[in-house]
């Protein structure tokens, strides 16, 4: 193995390009079985019997239609040529053109009718097969096994867009184009007896052509589906890349990684092009030779014809054989287009039914277990010898033969370093996987005999990733009961009591009812995960697994919270995996675990003793233990408490104590006048403040005895008690205030209906207490390229890697608004805020007009000159194809009056046979030829389409991907689906209307020149059939539009369920979202036959026109024959085909008209994207290059999300980060810290107030105002850590250099090693198979959490940025870890150029920087200085860091414990 990674180190002595890896020039291929017919109907039902039997029959009706006109047409033709022979009179000649000419009408009512029943039924059909996949796909991916998502190469968001695309090309299939391959099959079985009936002997001759027909085109066929297979799955793997980039927005923005991600993507994109390439000349081959093949058929059949006729067969007999064997022809012909469609319809059918078997249709869930299910779950747990191995990784052991026990009713902890296999054992127990070895027991009884259902009913797991789904807050937190739709606010309230979120609840704009989804209301890293933990306590299971669910919180939160957690899992199983012991009591029972093994266990208390030990380990440097501050702030009279308070003392001392400290700190910063400020602690500080004014609070004195109790556990019932009691302070008090009960549930603050600010409800409230909101913003509007015009900055130019300097057209935020916030001070105390005019925006993204001939414009300036002359060639060879309708109409009519004269008819009918095949030839070179030219023109129209909406998407400012249509999910569709389809506008349509034109042109002309009369009489209907074929494309565009809609919607909830499917079934929520989805999947088929109801009668109208236009026609052409005798046969016959012919080629390809409205419904959304606007917004424009963004200053900062201006997260910021100081920003959790960070990082423009002149130079860099500043180019001398890590897909090495140019110093091997040692994590790339060439990411092996944040901390070391940023690195961190980061950190304060941001909850990190900032509520600065200097100054920062130390503090004072367990050996 290393002699393996030195041959590939000395391979990559630099880090390996993305061209140097194996993905980069092929995909493995399994050979698959090629997919048939049936595939099609893989998901239809019995139910689906009665709409699609009606479509048939409405089928088999069209195709009699189209087969009794060749029969008219050879009686019509009948009468004309006795009639020409003097056989038949005038009056009856007149008589029977008459009658014909009725029963062609009524034919068309008749076929219009039929028509519109075929489309809307077919349609129908078509949606509940979307429907049905739909619902099975939900139903079978949820039931899924773990392993399986583990296992997806592509990735399951990729495989997600996969689907939903292969369910539309099925829809597609199994609609119009199924209903036009059994229509047009009916036809020509039908018209192939008519010809039988007629003449037979000739029908046999014109057939003789099949069989060599079919050969060739089986052959043309045979690569086609495996083109169609390699297309999807390369598309699948730029889909996969895509995905990643937008989903890590900010890290691709920071590391500069636009023109990388745009390589990986366009790629994968052209190689999937490719392979499309190969389908459309397949295609073309075909329809080419089916051209070729209709002429050549009469040419065959004239001779035989003409002897027919000589040896006394009737005209009109061989006029209907060879116009039935035209329809039938004519039929297949028309299919030739529709079979690319038709075969990716059976392709797609056959992946969706091998991912989704039909076994799994019910949606019963996953049977892993057995089918016992006990009567109660007391929560014994215990592991026997369980060994396990990831899916992903097989080959690596991830837990070596380990044993657990978890007695019932106690709390025990697993800790250990990042990768021991913490992770596993929660995973293991909440049985989303099955061990490899030995066996697991719940009550004593084995796993594998218990019903998973029961196992999830009462085991449940939170893990640290804090999932918020896309529902309301209140929502998101009774997805913890077993039934959420029949939680109660007031039981989501009291979960919300013990974890701490009052105050959260009352800063949503709608309170509960607010969405804090992804695409809603942001909450902090702290706030989310004790949402997590407001499940778990409204769930309160047995067993209740907790992975690491406090790191995002503050010292003093975690304390609390873990206070509370303690008091209402009493009595109950818990275990917590974690890296923090200080959260661990001396008389807890500890786990410690490394390298996939248990290295140590027993009680703390023993376990730290060891001076050598594991757990010794952990106990960082650098804590505050033995620090002893003592802050009374306490009354020790006590008043009478309000009826709603809490009379008598509390049971939490330490809960008391710790809130009591912080509000006390913040109001005395903040008192003005004696007043009393609302603090930003909320409804707790409020509460608090109550208790302190009435005195109802404990002395001193007990505060310590009543301490000690509680960690005994002697007066829990009191502190229940406590807590239920401050759970009605804050319902009444701010919840469910009377006055306020027609709004439901409201707070303390109410907006003003005229001035936009927030006036507090009490009449008392002094001037500070009011909150000043932000004023609407008028975005300021700024160049977009509207219309596609075609893409303002025409020339986008892909840089390469190896360019140092970047475009300049910097990605940016167009957040920004205006406010009026005047000085406190200048208002008196009680007044009355100052109204504050109202300001109007619109930020609204300029739409692009939706229209055919819009998107047609933009074909042209994106194509360089080799597609332009290739789309000329392939145009001009339509153009050839189709004038030889026309040139062939005239043929025929020549020879058909052959056929009508006295004579050799062979021998005078020999130039025209010899024409016809001379036409023959060029109709299937043009056809075909121009197909495929025009397909090539068409793919790369798509793909620089794709390419620029991705440069385009990319290049938005990081507002603009929060908006809920701008989703990952939503855009990769758009990129994937909508592209595909919207390249038959050119591909498929561009050659279909240049052909109708073509040959409408050339026969009106023609027909002219002969007869101008009959002529403009067959004109008189064209603009009546012109207005119905518009309203048709208006109407249906319109319900297309919204039938996408309808389908993104439920494609975004599928997403958002797959994509947190661990959280899904840990809850036990697959019933709930079952059942949203359906709703919206049923929504969708709703509006879909809306569509078949509104568009289909349109739809008939213009298909049967051709059978009124052919009626007028032969009667008036009749006329001027019998009674102005103006035309002879010859003329009448040939003005009369090449109206029937152009005319009734043009509207069969006109059939193909509701494809060409889905594909523009579909272009819309991608050329939107594509014409997105590239300027960066106000506050981003600036064009100054600077070497440094050091020293970065903040200058009475405010900043709100909303450009309409919302809330405001920041209100006020000052301070300032020098170089070569490291600097920590620490504060409760929602304060604004990551905030803070995206301003660093310039991921948006600070908030421009209307009232502040200086809102220009509120934040600067190096003395320069940001909006002067050249934010791309400041961006390359930054580094940026997330709090939450993401890893792209690709090699470890790919994801360490992520975003260097390809001749950056730093991509050397030497440089790669330097970075992952610094971040502790050399060693473990090193003990891979494949060292530094691991693929992870989406696709690739799974880490851990930790793992994963490791290799972030490399990839920003390895740039040696003059600025780095790291927001929370060590929270998934063990404390070895956590160490060699700090150890990391303090080596890198030497340079005196680089300077350091650290947002940290960890005392151990602050320690380490040089200025440490404490913030309060809304960014404002309480304290900074040195971490030693703040500690002995007190205050908030103070309180901040002994929330751990007197956690640990109080429980070692103890003199009593929990009786022990006994220990087992293992």
């Amino acid at each position: 193995m290393e002699q393996n990674r030195q041959e590939t180190a000395s391979k990559f002595d630099r880090a390996p390009h993305f061209e140097d890896s194996p993905l980069a020039d092929s995909l493995p291929l399994q050979r698959e079985s090629k997919p048939s017919w049936r595939m099609l109907f893989e998901f239809t039902r019995w139910s689906h019997a009665a709409p699609l039997v009606t479509a048939l029959v409405a089928s088999a009706a069209v195709a009699g239609f189209k087969a009794s006109l060749s029969v008219i047409l050879g009686r019509i033709f009948e009468i004309i040529a006795e009639f020409g022979t003097g056989s038949r009179s005038s009056e009856s000649s007149m008589a029977g053109i008459t009658r014909w000419a009725l029963i062609l009408v009524g034919l068309g009512v008749g076929n219009s009718m039929a028509h519109s029943v075929f489309l809307t039924f077919w349609i129908i059909f078509g949606e509940l097969q979307a429907q049905a996949a739909r619902r099975r796909m939900f139903n079978c991916l949820v039931s899924k096994e773990m392993a399986w998502f583990d296992v997806q190469e592509e990735g399951i968001s990729s495989l997600l867009i996969r689907m939903q695309t292969q369910i539309r090309e099925l829809q597609l299939a199994t609609s119009q184009i199924l209903g036009f391959l059994v229509s047009e099959g009916m036809t020509a079985v039908a018209s192939l007896c008519v010809a039988f009936y007629f003449s037979w002997k000739l029908t046999l001759v014109i057939l003789t052509t099949i069989p060599v027909s079919i050969v060739i085109l089986s052959l043309a066929t045979r690569k086609i589906e495996p083109a169609i297979q390699m297309q999807k799955k390369y598309l699948a793997t730029a889909s996969k890349h895509a995905t990643a980039s937008l989903m890590a927005i900010d890290l691709v923005k920071v590391f500069g990684g636009y023109d990388q991600e745009l390589k990986r993507y366009l790629h994968f994109a052209s190689l999937a092009s490719n392979h499309y390439l190969v389908q459309a000349l397949c295609n073309s081959i075909q329809l080419g030779y089916v051209s070729f093949w209709l002429i050549l058929t009469f040419v065959v059949g004239f001779w035989y014809g003409a002897a027919l006729i000589d040896a006394g067969l009737s005209p009109g007999s061989v006029m209907s054989t060879f116009y039935a064997a035209l329809t039938a022809f004519q039929g297949a012909e028309a299919l030739i287009p529709h079979w690319l469609v038709f075969s990716k319809g059976m392709s797609g059918g056959k992946f969706l039914s091998s991912v989704m078997p039909d076994g799994g249709a019910q949606g019963l869930p996953r049977k892993m277990g057995g089918m016992q299910r006990p009567q109660i779950c007391a929560g014994n747990i215990e592991l026997r010898d369980v060994s396990f191995s990831y899916p992903s990784n097989p080959n690596r052991i991830a837990l070596n033969q380990c044993s657990f026990s978890f007695p019932a009713g106690e709390v025990t902890f697993i800790v250990g370093k990042s990768g021991s296999g913490k992770s596993t054992v929660g995973s293991l127990i909440s049985n989303f996987y099955q061990p490899s070895t030995g066996d697991i027991l719940i009550d004593g009884r084995s796993m594998r005999i218990i019903q998973e259902d029961w196992l999830r009913e009462n085991i449940t797991l939170l893990q640290q990733s804090s999932v918020l789904f896309n529902e309301s807050f209140k929502t998101n937190v009774a997805f913890g009961h077993r039934y959420p739709d029949s939680v109660s606010s007031q039981d989501v309230i009291s979960a919300c009591d013990d974890v701490l979120l009052q105050s959260t609840i009352a800063g949503l704009p709608q309170g509960l009812d607010t969405n804090v989804g992804p695409e809603g209301h942001n909450l902090s890293g702290g706030q989310k995960q004790r949402l997590a933990l407001a499940r778990a306590r409204l769930r309160n299971p047995p067993v209740l697994i907790l992975d690491e669910v406090t790191s995002g919180l503050d010292q003093v939160n975690r304390v609390l919270v873990m206070e509370s957690l303690r008091c209402w899992r009493r009595n109950k199983t818990t275990i917590i995996i974690t890296h923090d012991i200080s959260q661990i009591l001396p008389d807890d029972f500890v786990y410690v675990m490394d390298d996939a093994g248990i290295v140590e266990e027993g009680f703390k208390r023993e376990l730290i003793q060891k001076p050598k030990g594991y757990l010794a380990s952990f106990d960082a440097p650098g804590s505050q233990e033995g620090l002893e501050i003592d802050i009374n702030v306490l009354s020790p009279t006590p008043l009478d408490a309000s009826p709603i308070t809490p009379i008598v003392p509390s049971s939490s001392g330490l809960m008391a104590d710790l809130f009591l400290r912080g509000l006390e700190n913040h109001s005395s910063r903040y008192s003005y006048g004696g007043g009393s400020r609302r603090t930003s602690f909320g409804a707790a500080a409020s509460y608090a403040a109550q208790m302190k004014a009435e005195r109802s609070w404990a002395s001193p004195a007990n505060v310590s005895a009543r301490s000690s109790a509680v960690h005994r556990g002697l007066e829990l019932e009191d502190l229940d008690d406590e807590r239920k009691r401050f759970s009605r302070f804050v319902t009444e008090r701010f919840v469910l205030n009377k006055e306020l009960e027609r709004n439901d549930l409201r707070f303390p603050f109410s907006r003003s209906s005229q001035a936009g600010v927030y006036l507090p409800i009490e009449d008392h409230s002094r001037r500070h207490s009011v909150v000043p909101g932000p004023l609407p913003a008028r975005t300021p509007s700024y160049k977009v390229a509207s219309g596609l015009s075609p893409f303002q900055d025409k020339e986008f130019v892909i840089q390469e890697e190896n360019s140092s300097v970047r475009n300049s057209a910097n990605p940016e935020n167009s957040s920004w608004s205006f406010g009026d916030h005047h000085d406190e001070e200048d208002l008196l105390p009680g007044a009355a805020p100052i109204q504050q005019p109202e300001v109007y925006i619109n930020d609204k993204e300029p739409k692009i007009k939706d229209s055919i001939f819009t998107t047609l414009k933009t074909i042209w300036p994106i194509l360089d000159i080799k597609d332009r002359i290739t789309l000329i060639c392939g145009i001009l060879a339509t153009v050839v194809g189709a004038a030889a309708t026309p040139a062939f109409a005239y043929c025929f009519a020549q020879l058909l009056g052959v056929m009508t004269t006295p004579g050799n008819k062979s021998q005078r009918g020999m130039k025209w046979a010899v024409s016809m095949l001379a036409i023959a030839i060029v109709n299937g070179i043009g056809i075909g030829g121009g197909r495929y030219l025009v397909e090539k023109a068409a793919q790369t129209w798509v793909s620089n389409i794709r390419k620029e909406a991705l440069r385009r998407i990319l290049l938005q400012p990081r507002s603009w991907f929060n908006k809920p249509k701008n989703s990952p999910s939503r855009i990769n569709e758009c990129l994937d689906r909508n592209a595909e389809e919207m390249r038959n506008i050119v591909g498929r349509f561009v050659p279909i209307m240049t052909g109708v034109l073509t040959m409408i042109s050339i026969s009106l002309l023609w027909a002219f020149v002969v007869s101008w009369k009959l002529t403009l009489v067959a004109l008189a209907p064209v603009p009546l059939v012109f207005a119905t074929i518009q309203g048709f494309g208006l109407i249906t565009g319109k319900w297309e539009g919204r039938c996408n809609e309808a389908a993104e919607e439920a494609s975004a909830s599928l997403t958002e369920v797959l994509l947190n499917i661990r959280v899904v079934r840990a809850l036990a929520l697959e019933s709930y979202f079952r059942t949203k989805y359906e709703s919206l999947v049923d929504a969708a088929l709703s509006i879909g036959l809306k569509r078949s109801a509104f568009s289909s009668p349109l739809f008939g109208i213009y298909q049967s026109a051709g059978y009124f236009l052919t009626a007028l026609v032969f009667y008036y052409a009749t006329t001027m024959l019998v009674d102005d005798r103006e035309l002879g046969v010859a003329e009448i016959m040939q003005v009369v085909n090449l109206l029937i012919f152009g005319i009734g080629m043009a509207t069969s390809m006109l059939s193909s008209l509701p494809q060409l409205v889905m594909a523009q419904a579909t272009a819309s959304q991608m050329l939107g994207f594509a014409g997105l606007p590239t300027q960066p917004p106000e506050g981003h424009q600036g064009r100054r290059i600077l070497e440094s963004p050091l020293p970065i200053k903040f200058d009475n900062l405010r900043f709100s999300y909303s450009p309409r201006g919302g809330e405001e997260v920041l209100r006020g910021v000052s301070f300032e980060i020098q170089p070569g100081r490291c600097t920590a920003i620490v504060g409760h959790s929602g304060c604004g810290k990551s905030t803070i960070i995206s301003l660093i990082l310039a991921l948006y423009p600070p908030t421009n107030t209307g009232f502040n002149p200086r809102s220009s130079s509120s934040l600067t860099f190096a003395g320069f105002p940001s909006s002067e500043v050249d934010i791309h180019r400041l961006r390359s001398a930054m580094a940026y850590v997330s709090q939450f890590p993401f890893l792209f897909p690709g090699t470890i090495s790919e994801n360490i250099v992520y975003g260097l140019p390809i001749d950056s110093p730093y991509r050397h091997m030497r440089d790669i090693h330097h970075a992952a040692q610094a971040a502790g994590v050399h060693e473990w790339i090193d003990s891979l198979p494949q060292g530094y060439n691991t693929r992870v990411g989406d696709g690739g092996q799974a880490l851990s959490g930790g793992q994963a944040q490791r290799l972030g901390i490399a990839r920003a070391l390895v740039r040696r940025p003059h600025l780095l940023v790291l927001d929370e690195p060590t929270s998934a961190l063990d404390a070895e870890s956590a160490a060699t980061i700090r150890e990391t950190i303090k080596g890198l304060k030497s340079s005196r150029d680089m300077g350091i941001v650290v947002v940290t909850h960890r005392s151990e990190m602050m320690s380490v920087a040089d200025r440490v900032i404490m913030l309060g509520q809304g960014g404002v600065v309480l304290q900074q200085g040195g971490f030693s200097e703040l500690l002995a100054e007190g205050g908030a920062f103070l309180k901040l860091v002994k929330g751990i130390g007197n956690c640990e503090g109080e429980a070692s004072d103890e003199d009593s414990s929990p009786q022990p367990r006994q220990m087992e050996h293992r």
